[in-house]
């Protein structure tokens, strides 16, 4: 059985460092789940 690991990130109005946080995790992540409340 293989692992996958998500990111699920619930955010608001943070669009400036979302782009900086994804690179930061790519390495280790398979998928991510964004969800912005603002």
């Amino acid at each position: 059985m293989e692992m996958h690991i998500r990111l699920n990130m619930m955010v608001k109005n943070e669009a400036h460092v979302i782009l900086r946080c994804l690179a930061s995790v790519k390495p280790w992540i398979d998928s991510w789940c964004i969800s912005d409340t603002g």
